[in-house]
């Protein structure tokens, strides 16, 4: 029977190799594994850096951004095309990146063809080491806006009646997740902990074991369901296992070849004092920082601020449903019915937050973005990502005093949104191959995307957005009647009735004896403190978001 014995490498491994006098340090590696590190120590760099130290701050003072890692790394090409996006295409810059690593190892090489140094035993480490942090944070923050969950809210009743054919594959994948509350929080609660598993040595190679199986499930996910995010999912997969490469030997030599196995692993033991207490006070400050501290940092986020991927102001009281047309006056002539009326109001839906929307038979831009969180809610547009359809997503500030909705139309920038680069910043070699990142001449002109950022959907100047002011009465609780202009000039009349829906989709299972109820447990759309609000310059709620604490 093999058997593995443990060992600690404080100063075992190094001062049994230090004591044979004569000998190296450490075992000289091959030519091929010296030329392999230094390609992949360049590829790393590449793919990491630059890292948003600046955001640093956000985490320590508890506002948004606060997380300092990400989909960064040098950005050579910006992708293009429908590969681009979701495909392969999207792996561009990693081509990039191994061709110039490639090409700097092969350099280094010949540099240090003479040279005595025949391993890199601790500057591996220090690569390990970094890697190491990268892909824990990076776990950390998505686990934690699923912990809370944040990351994929429950479909509304806009998306509820949207027909199969009109949503976008990858709303499909996130509406699955977002209907289930617990299994939502089970995935961050996975990745959390896997992710707390890297920052120690010990756990290490079941962390990273676990991260490859965790992440490269998403990564699939994301090329089956076009989600966009698949390049990011890869690349930690790729770093996890990264992180598994020195265990794989003395597994292979353990359970398949039945070997007995003493693993040795090399970590710095530091002899001058204030290099091993300023060595093990980073690590504590960096998992006090990176792990409780960061965790109250989202917990500040969703429950305290207006930092969420659905409004979270309160809609028109008693409003929220699916509603039927009954009547429908454009410049005062009666409209009747018809499916294929590209005018002429079909439905039209009241969320619990100040979202309205209607639908026509007309093609819309479709935002193909993944709707990230924001901070004001009229530019938070993760509810109208990835659907089509025909419907106009408004979003509106309340006046219950003069009955007035001033809407704006929440995919009114569709058409100047940049479709290849969510934030709209030129790669490094764009310019130099003279390539146009606008609106992607391949893609239909029915899917293109809005301007809004992927991180917050900034959009246009607020300034600049289209208001119109509407009039509302409610003759009763299931009628509502709107009057106003519509976005080209023309005057309406709408008389909304709402349907008394039995939907078999709910977020609470239903308790016996209760009968079944929409409920939003978690205050997933509303905070538990009124210290949040809309974010909307028409609010009244605008002086709590200037005088908030």
């Amino acid at each position: 029977m093999s058997t593995a014995t443990v060992i600690h490498t404080d100063s075992v491994f190094e001062s049994e190799l230090a004591s044979k006098v004569g000998e190296p340090r450490f075992q000289p590696w091959a030519a091929w594994e010296r030329f392999l590190f230094r390609t992949g120590t360049i590829f790393v760099i590449q793919m990491i850096a630059p890292i948003r130290l600046q955001n640093l701050k956000g985490m320590v003072r508890f506002t948004p951004g606060g997380n300092f890692v990400g989909p960064v790394g040098i950005h050579y090409l910006t992708p293009t095309g429908e590969s681009g996006r979701w495909g392969l295409g999207g792996f561009v810059n990693w081509g990039i990146s191994l061709l110039i690593a490639l090409a700097i190892a092969g350099i280094w090489t010949w540099l240090a063809r003479n040279s005595r140094r025949k391993e890199y035993t601790v500057a591996y480490y220090w690569l390990s080491l970094f890697v190491r942090y990268w892909t824990a944070v990076s776990l950390l923050h998505y686990g934690y806006v699923k912990v809370y969950p944040n990351q994929m809210p429950f479909p509304s009743f806009a998306n509820a009646h949207t027909a199969a054919g009109d949503i976008a594959p990858y709303r499909y994948w996130w509406a699955i997740v977002g209907l289930s509350t617990w299994y939502q929080i089970s995935l961050g609660v996975t990745e959390v902990f896997v992710g707390t598993l890297l920052f120690f040595r010990r756990t290490l190679a079941l962390g990273s074991l676990l991260t490859l199986g965790v992440v490269a499930s998403v990564a699939y996910g994301n090329f089956a369901y076009d989600g966009g995010v698949h390049v990011l999912a890869t690349e930690i997969a790729l770093f996890a296992g990264f992180l598994l490469l020195p265990y794989l030997r003395d597994t292979y030599r353990l359970l398949i070849k039945r070997e007995d196995v003493v693993p040795s692993y090399y970590h710095p033991v530091f002899r001058v004092k204030w290099q091993r207490y300023a060595f093990t006070g980073f690590k504590y400050v960096a998992w006090a920082l990176l792990i409780p501290v960061s965790f109250y940092n989202n917990n500040h986020h969703y429950l305290y601020t207006n930092q969420s991927k659905e409004p979270r102001a309160p809609g028109l009281s008693g409003a929220k449903g699916y509603y039927n047309v009954t009547e429908f006056k454009l410049d005062g002539k009666d409209v009747p019915y018809s499916p294929l009326d590209p005018v002429r109001w079909h439905d039209a839906t009241f969320e619990d937050y100040p979202t309205f929307t209607f639908k026509v038979d007309k093609p819309l831009p479709i935002r193909l973005e993944n709707g990230g969180q924001g901070t004001w809610d009229a530019q938070k547009r993760y509810e109208l990502a990835g659907y089509s359809g025909g419907r106009t997503y408004l979003h509106y500030a309340l006046d219950e005093a003069n009955q007035t909705l001033t809407v704006q139309d929440k995919n009114a920038d569709a058409s100047t949104r940049n479709a290849d680069d969510a934030r709209g910043t030129p790669a490094l070699l764009d310019s130099f191959f003279k390539r146009d990142t606008g609106a992607d001449a391949k893609l239909k002109p029915d899917h293109k995307q809005g301007a809004g950022g992927g991180r917050g959907g900034k959009g246009a100047n607020r300034k600049d957005v289209q208001k119109l002011v509407w009039h509302y009465t409610r003759p009763s609780p299931t009628r509502v009647i709107l009057t106003g202009n519509t976005f080209d000039g023309h005057e309406f009349y709408a008389v909304l009735d709402r349907l008394d829906e039995n939907q078999a989709i709910h977020i609470s299972s239903p308790v016996q004896g209760e009968p079944l109820i929409y409920g939003l447990p978690f205050s997933r759309r509303y905070p538990v403190t009124p210290a949040s609000f809309d974010g909307t310059a028409d609010s009244a709620n605008q002086e709590q978001a200037v005088n908030r604490p």
